[in-house]
């Protein structure tokens, strides 16, 4: 699930459903499926739970975060013989990493292994976690940066092209203005703020940019 070809979803959003359909599309009967999805660094391996399947398994994952269904003697009938007979399916569900930002993406591939051949690789999934409602990520090209990030006292903040016009706003990840100030000299004081994540918007040639920034004092 997601919006738009990134698959966008919050960090509200916490828990993903991931779904695997496999088909045995040989000429005899598969007597053995393993289903083998690397999960992502993004997602807390320790929160998976297995779920439902039209075929017995038992689910193991490794220390590295490699899962696998495995399905023993399944006798799972090939595709010419019947349409219906000649699949599979096994769900679970899974949670994000705390502490995600705006941009981390999850990425979720598995290969399913029909007996001793070799693996058919599934489509790629792609999820994005997006910026908050009240926050529009307007900064794509990387026209603005900002260092040292994270920071705890004083950020300086570089323009590629163009020049700085008005005031620089800091929002937090809600999208509330925590604090606003001119910006002169290319250095912001952040030593008020609390620790976490913000926003620094600004205008650069008539353009509003905007670039994420952690504070950790």
């Amino acid at each position: 699930a997601g919006e738009g070809e990134q698959g966008s979803i919050h960090t509200s959003d916490s828990t993903l459903d991931y779904v695997v359909h496999f088909q045995n599309s040989g000429t005899y009967y598969a007597e053995k499926v393993v289903i083998v999805d690397t999960l992502d660094k993004n997602l807390d391996w320790t929160t998976l739970e297995p779920g439902y399947s039209d075929h017995k398994y038992s689910a193991v994952i490794s220390p590295t975060g490699v899962l696998q269904f495995i399905c023993e003697t399944i006798h799972l009938p090939w595709q010419e013989m019947t349409e219906y007979g000649s699949r599979g399916m096994v769900a679970y569900t899974i949670r994000l990493k705390k502490g995600l930002v705006p941009g981390d993406k999850i990425r979720n591939t598995a290969g399913i292994y029909f007996d001793y051949n070799e693996p058919v690789i599934t489509n790629t999934t792609l999820n994005t976690i997006a910026a908050p409602d009240g926050i529009v990520e307007t900064n794509t090209e990387k026209t603005v940066f900002v260092y040292p990030n994270p920071v705890s006292n004083e950020i300086n903040v570089n323009v590629k092209s163009g020049v700085v016009d008005g005031s620089v706003k800091v929002m937090d990840l809600l999208g509330k203005v925590v604090k606003t100030e001119r910006i002169s000299t290319g250095k912001l004081d952040v030593s008020s703020l609390n620790t976490g994540i913000y926003v620094l918007q600004l205008k650069v040639d008539g353009q509003i940019e905007t670039v994420k920034f952690v504070v950790s004092h």
